[in-house]
């Protein structure tokens, strides 16, 4: 089956249990929206979100959707919705968060902020610091064994690992540009 969802459709996330697939709807600068698919019967809930929704995370325990929000001159927001599309929390970030992944099991959400080289971290929707990267990071993922945190880099050929429980980011080179991790 053919599911319409919004216009320029720039991020995506499924939520298992509840058989629910989110789309961010960019819509080139204006209130942006999240379309939303109930996977058994296809129909769909449209939510308004604000300018520029970009990355999408949900919560398969909770059921909470966590949507980055771009646009603003300075810092940007993560808007967090409970199940039934409204909104509980804006969770502040830096510039241009471009990329976003939830630990389930500890309870934490990180978003990587290309405009301002840094990855927010947040520890029950509550920040819980802005570390310092580099080089404008665009993609995460998180290894679900030991919780180490990969950014991968627009501008460098390097990516890193951020291990919380030492405080200590390592980066590593393959030398001919990283794409996908």
């Amino acid at each position: 089956a053919t599911v319409a969802t919004g216009n320029e459709v720039a991020g995506m996330a499924v939520d298992p249990v509840r058989n629910r697939i989110f789309t961010a709807n960019n819509l080139s600068g204006i209130a942006g929206t999240v379309t939303v698919v109930d996977g058994r019967t296809n129909q769909t809930q449209t939510w308004t979100v604000g300018t520029q929704p970009r990355c999408l995370a949900v919560n398969p325990l909770t059921g909470k959707l966590y949507v980055s929000i771009n646009g603003s001159s300075t810092n940007d927001t993560v808007v967090v919705f409970d199940t039934t599309g409204t909104i509980i929390k804006r969770l502040p970030v830096k510039k241009e968060p471009y990329s976003m992944v939830l630990d389930v099991d500890n309870d934490r959400l990180y978003v990587a902020n290309y405009g301002s080289d840094t990855v927010s971290i947040f520890a029950s929707d509550t920040l819980w610091l802005s570390y310092p990267v580099r080089d404008a990071p665009v993609a995460l993922t998180l290894n679900p064994v030991n919780h180490a945190l990969f950014i991968r880099y627009m501008n460098s050929d390097t990516f890193g690992t951020l291990n919380l429980g030492w405080y200590s980011l390592m980066h590593l080179s393959d030398g001919t540009g990283v794409n996908d991790i």
